[in-house]
């Protein structure tokens, strides 16, 4: 599910697009709908809640504990088919780094792995 709280709280305009990456089925669900759920504290308006609160404390936690080869090592465990179908500025900003940043990590991880013959994401835990 993609929205935004701010959209729904503040009852303003939702600020990014989004891109799908494959043939996908959109369902639209009204801002106000959304709204009146927040009203009437509805339980799912509640655990949309939690869940995203999840998200963003577990994505700020990633940003601010681990390297920026660490969360691309980890994108390539839990996205590994991703990787190739997604273009390199779209990775490079969703890991909050720039392409050119995205590059060298690439190329440092290659020769690492030349030189020890497995890929270093098989081996690499952010724990």
């Amino acid at each position: 599910m993609v929205f935004s709280f701010e959209s729904v709280l503040l009852d303003c305009a939702y600020q990014f697009s989004v891109e799908t990456l494959t043939p996908c089925s959109i369902a639209k669900i009204p801002v106000t709908f959304l709204a009146s759920l927040r009203k009437s504290s509805h339980p799912f308006f509640q655990r949309l809640l939690e869940r995203q609160l999840l998200f963003k404390e577990q994505k700020e936690r990633t940003l601010l504990l681990h390297s920026a080869e660490a969360r691309y090592l980890n994108f390539m465990e839990q996205f590994s088919d991703l990787v190739n179908r997604i273009p390199d500025y779209q990775l490079a900003s969703y890991l909050g780094i720039s392409p050119v940043s995205l590059c060298r990590i690439k190329k440092r991880l290659e020769q690492k792995r030349g030189s020890t013959g497995s890929p270093p994401f098989f081996n690499r835990s952010l724990k």
